[in-house]
C-alpha cells in the first residue's frame, strides 16, 4: 500500500507530475492572496492585543505569526524562480503554519474556548493550495496528531469531547475534498492547455493553408508566364529553393540510356553547384531505390542520409559528396510514366512534412513544365532539323543570316554536294537514294560534328565551323575527302574575320563547290546533272 492511498480519492502520479508546474503556478497566486489576508488579520490582532489587557499575553504570539505571513508574502513574489520541489515545500509549510496557529491558539493559549471553527476553516486551505493530495493529507494528519495531545492536556474533558466530534470528521472530509479538488484542477489545466493548443493549431493550420495557397498560386503564375520554357523552369526552381529554405532545388530527367541527368539546378548563396557532376547518374543500384519508393509512398523524405550508408552505399556516396544531410524529392510523371524527379536538399527538418506536401502538390506544375519543354524541343526539332538525316535544315541557318556570331572570329563554310544521286534514284529507287543521303550526312557529322552540319535540300549540305585555323580546317577537309571519296564534291571558304560578310562567304564556298563539280565531271568526261 502506498501513501497515495491516504488521499482516499487517488490522483495519478504521472498525471500530477505532468502538470505540476502549472499547478504550483496557480498556487503561487493563492499563496500571495492568503499571505496578504494573514498579514491583515495578524496585524489587527497584534494591535488589539496591545490595547486589550485580556489579550496582552498573546501579543508576541500574534506578532510572530504576522512576521511569518510577511515572510511568505515576500516569498510569493519570487517563488516562480524556485524549482518545483522548493515551491511545493513553501506551499505546504505555509498551510501547516496557518493550520497549527489555530491548534496552538485553541489548546495552549485558550484551552477553554472552542477552536473547531478556525481549525475547520484551515482544513479548507487545501482547496486553494492544492499540491499533491498525499502531501496535503499528511499536513492535515500531522496537525490533527498535534491537536489531539495538546487538546487532551489543556482542554476540559467536555470541551475536548465535543471538539473530537467535529475535528475528526471535518479532517477526513477535508482530505477527501483535497483529492477531489486536485482532480478538478488537473482537468481545468488540461482543458485550458487543450483549448490553447486547439487555438494555436487552428492559427497554424490557417497560416499553413494560406502559405499553401500562396505557394501554389505563385507556382501557377510562374508556369503561365510567356517566354523561354527553360528560363521559366529555372525561375520555378529558384522560387522553390528560396521559399522552402533549402540549399539546392533541382530536376533530374531520364536520358536515352535510361540513366538520369541533372538538367536544372538552383543553389543558395555559398552552396557549390553540382549540376555538371550529376550527369548520367546510374538508374540501377542508385535511382531505382527512389523510383520504387515513389510508386508506394509517392514522395521520398530523408531526414538523415546516414540511413543509406548500409542500405544503398552507392547513393550514399553521391549524396555525401554533395554535403547533403537531408532531402525531399517527388516524381515527375508524364502520361503515367515516371520520367524524372525533382526536390530540395537540406531543408529545415522541422518543416519536412510540410515541404513534402508542397513537393507533392506541385508535382503537376513541374511535370507540366517538363512536358512543355519536351513539346517545345519536339517542335523545334521539327522546324529546325531535317527529318531524313537528323541534321539541321535551312531554317536553322537564320542565326548566321542575322549575324549572331562573333565577327572577329574565323569562320569556315564548307559546301558539299553528292555525286550520282539521280543515278542511284533511277537505278535503285528513292529508298536507296535516301540511304545514300543519310550515309553522307553521317560521314559529315562524324568529321565536323553533327551540330555543325546543315542539309540545304536534296543532295546539298553546308558545314559551318567557327574558330578554326587554316591548318585545322585543312586536316578536317582532308579527312572528309578520304571518307566521302568520289561520292561528293566539296567547296570551301575560310575567313579569319567573318565580319558582316556571311552571305558573301557562302557564295564563295558555293562557287568553289561548282568548280570542284566541273572538275569532277570533266575528269570523267560526263555532263553535269541538271
Amino acid at each position: 500500500m502506498t501513501f497515495d492511498k491516504l488521499s482516499l480519492l487517488h490522483v495519478d502520479k504521472k498525471e500530477y507530475f505532468e502538470y505540476e508546474k502549472d499547478i504550483i503556478d496557480t498556487n503561487a497566486t493563492g499563496l500571495a492572496l492568503f499571505s496578504i489576508i494573514a498579514l491583515v488579520v495578524f496585524a489587527a490582532m497584534s494591535l488589539v492585543s496591545l490595547f486589550e489587557s485580556a489579550l496582552s499575553y498573546k501579543t508576541n504570539f500574534y506578532i510572530a505569526f504576522f512576521c511569518v505571513s510577511l515572510l511568505f508574502f515576500f516569498t510569493s513574489r519570487f517563488i516562480k524562480k524556485l524549482n518545483n520541489t522548493a515551491r511545493t515545500i513553501i506551499d505546504l509549510l505555509f498551510c501547516f503554519i496557518l493550520l497549527n496557529f489555530g491548534v496552538v491558539m485553541g489548546t495552549v493559549m485558550s484551552p477553554d474556548q472552542l477552536t473547531v471553527s478556525y481549525i475547520v476553516l484551515m482544513m479548507a486551505v487545501p482547496l486553494v493550495f492544492i499540491t499533491r493530495p498525499i502531501y496535503m493529507n499528511i499536513v492535515i494528519l500531522l496537525s490533527m496528531a498535534l491537536y489531539l495531545p495538546l487538546a487532551y492536556i489543556n482542554q476540559p474533558a467536555e470541551v475536548f469531547r465535543d471538539n473530537m466530534y467535529d475535528v475528526i470528521p471535518y479532517g477526513i472530509l477535508s482530505m477527501v475534498i483535497a483529492a477531489y479538488m486536485m482532480k478538478m484542477k488537473i482537468q481545468r489545466i488540461i482543458l485550458r492547455k487543450q483549448s490553447s493548443l486547439f487555438e494555436k493549431s487552428s492559427t497554424i493550420n490557417k497560416e499553413r493553408i494560406e502559405e499553401y495557397d500562396r505557394f501554389i498560386t505563385d507556382m501557377i503564375r510562374y508556369s503561365s508566364e510567356e517566354g523561354d520554357v527553360d528560363n521559366v523552369i529555372n525561375q520555378i526552381m529558384a522560387y522553390i529553393g528560396e521559399n522552402l529554405h533549402s540549399d539546392r532545388a533541382y530536376i533530374f530527367e531520364q536520358n536515352a540510356e535510361g540513366n538520369y541527368d541533372n538538367t536544372y539546378e538552383w543553389c543558395r548563396a555559398g552552396v557549390t553547384a553540382e549540376k555538371d557532376n550529376l550527369q548520367n547518374v546510374p538508374y540501377e543500384g542508385v535511382i531505382d531505390a527512389w523510383i520504387k519508393e515513389y510508386k508506394t509512398s509517392h514522395n521520398v523524405l530523408v531526414y538523415n542520409i546516414e540511413t543509406y550508408k548500409t542500405d544503398n552505399q552507392a547513393l550514399y556516396e553521391i549524396l555525401k559528396a554533395q554535403n547533403i544531410t537531408s532531402l525531399v524529392t517527388g516524381p515527375i510523371t508524364i502520361n503515367g510514366k515516371i520520367v524524372g524527379f525533382y526536390g530540395v536538399d537540406n531543408p529545415p527538418l522541422s518543416h519536412m512534412d510540410d515541404i513534402s506536401e508542397l513537393i507533392h502538390i506541385n508535382e503537376f506544375v513541374i511535370s507540366m513544365m517538363i512536358r512543355l519543354k519536351n513539346n517545345d524541343k519536339a517542335l523545334e526539332r521539327t522546324a529546325l532539323y531535317d527529318q531524313l538525316t537528323g541534321c539541321k535544315n535551312r531554317m536553322a541557318l537564320d542565326w548566321a543570316y542575322r549575324g549572331e556570331y562573333e565577327p572577329d572570329e574565323s569562320m569556315a563554310l564548307i559546301m558539299c554536294d553528292l555525286n550520282g544521286l539521280k543515278e542511284v534514284n533511277d537505278k535503285q529507287g528513292h529508298e536507296a537514294g535516301d540511304r545514300f543521303i543519310c550515309r553522307a550526312a553521317e560521314t559529315l557529322s562524324d568529321v565536323f560534328g553533327k551540330e555543325s552540319v546543315y542539309r540545304l535540300g536534296g543532295d546539298e549540305f553546308l558545314v559551318i565551323l567557327e574558330g578554326k585555323t587554316r591548318e585545322q580546317l585543312d586536316e578536317l577537309i582532308e579527312m572528309c575527302k578520304i571518307q566521302v571519296g568520289q561520292t561528293a564534291c566539296i567547296g570551301v571558304s575560310l575567313s579569319e574575320h567573318i565580319g558582316n560578310s556571311f552571305v558573301d562567304k557562302l557564295k564563295e564556298a558555293d562557287a568553289d563547290l561548282y568548280k570542284q563539280k566541273d572538275l569532277f565531271y570533266l575528269t570523267r568526261k560526263k555532263y553535269r546533272e541538271v
